[in-house]
């Protein structure tokens, strides 16, 4: 299949996962918000699965899923404080409610350095299975990056439930390209410092603002700091779209609740 055709495909799988977000926003009750951002994962599955190989496509999205599952924040909790995550605090399986759960700022960094591990060894996974296949695509690692995040948010060994994404996908981005983690950073700051001082504005700020600033941004720039092979740049575009839209979804609750009140879930 040719290059602008897959490319096509991806844009279709894009404006799915928008059409999801509005959803997930809108609806209170999670569950649906939940089975509708599922629904545009499978079609982007089915997409990808009728433009490439499919089995370094299922490879890719097995070892993706298979390490962002790793349950970091759980088992880091339970080993300090005696504690279930998943039954404390706000129930977010990430590095801030380890952090509140357990006391220490060392259990909350430990499980944020471990995260983001965990998303650039994503990374590496689809770079084996590509070199694995003797092929040169940037979907593989992408992928695997992809459903890292996703296997973070929505656990199959904790019940479905899971951190945010936000450590996992700078990890990713690491592996396949740190510009957008810079950006990602600075938006992150400018909501925080600028327009509340609230976490969770500043994730949605660096969701919302990375993916707007680098569409336009300088193609040598992006080009120069890439660290897997990327056929063309849309690619990567279209990838960190849906990378930021996961973490949008993710982020629709606590914003539901910080609009309707002063708490400061993480």
């Amino acid at each position: 299949m040719k290059q602008t055709t897959f490319s096509n495909l991806l844009l279709s799988a894009l404006s799915a996962s928008l059409g999801s977000l509005f959803l997930s926003f809108w609806f209170f009750d999670s569950e649906l918000a939940l089975f509708v951002h599922c629904c545009y994962r499978i079609v982007l599955l089915i997409y990808l699965l009728n433009a490439m190989n499919p089995f370094l496509i299922i490879l890719c999205v097995m070892a993706g899923y298979l390490i962002g599952t790793l349950p970091t924040a759980r088992f880091t909790t339970r080993l300090v404080a005696r504690k279930d995550i998943l039954e404390e605090g706000s129930g977010n399986a990430g590095a801030m409610n380890s952090y509140r759960v357990s006391g220490k700022w060392w259990a909350g960094g430990l499980v944020a350095a471990v995260d983001i591990l965990k998303g650039y060894l994503a990374v590496q996974a689809g770079l084996a299975v590509m070199a694995a296949f003797q092929v040169s695509t940037f979907v593989a690692p992408a992928v695997a990056g992809f459903f890292c995040v996703f296997g973070h948010c929505y656990n199959v060994w904790q019940g479905g439930r899971g951190g945010r994404g936000l450590a996992p996908a700078a990890g990713v981005m690491l592996g396949i390209n740190p510009v957008p983690l810079v950006v990602f950073c600075l938006m992150w700051a400018t909501g925080y410092f600028v327009i509340r001082r609230n976490v969770h504005v500043g994730s949605v700020a660096g969701a919302l603002g990375t993916p707007l600033l680098l569409f336009s941004a300088p193609e040598l720039l992006l080009s120069t700091f890439m660290r897997v092979p990327c056929e063309k740049l849309s690619l990567h575009t279209v990838f960190l779209w849906m990378l930021c839209i996961q973490l949008l979804v993710r982020h629709a609750e606590p914003i539901r609740e910080l609009l309707g009140g002063p708490n400061d879930h993480s």
